[in-house]
């Protein structure tokens, strides 16, 4: 079997017991892109704007998967550098979008949004 380089853009099949094992599974593509495009745009917090520019999007069926991902997100991508916010119904959508405008990650590769469907549209 032939070695391909991450760079490839090749697809990827994770296989884990758990949830989180997948989930992070599906998040490491996402922090490798991040961390290696060289810091050109979706930097966070909407970079003097007031709309936020993230770098990934991630929707999430469910409000339980959803803070499900936020969580390894911020547990794996944190360290990375990547800011992460979940925005999902039953909150409140105030404090939800001033996260959005405020997430800046140390370091600063980016951010990364999940949500659930609905509220993504109530944001937009």
């Amino acid at each position: 079997m032939r070695r391909v380089p991450w760079r490839a853009g090749r697809d990827a099949i994770a296989v884990a017991k758990t949830g989180s094992g997948k989930t992070l599974a599906f998040l490491l593509p996402i922090f490798h892109f991040m961390a290696t495009r060289g810091g050109s745009g979706g930097g966070g917090g909407g970079g003097g704007g007031s709309t936020p520019s993230p770098a990934a999007l991630v929707i999430a069926p469910t409000r339980e998967l959803a803070l499900q991902t936020h969580a390894e997100c911020e547990r794996y991508g944190g360290p990375a550098g990547a800011a992460a916010v979940c925005v999902y119904g039953g909150a409140p959508m105030g404090e939800q979008k001033a996260a959005l405008q405020r997430k800046k990650a140390p370091g600063g590769i980016g951010m990364v949004v999940v949500a659930t469907p609905g509220r993504l549209c109530d944001l937009m």
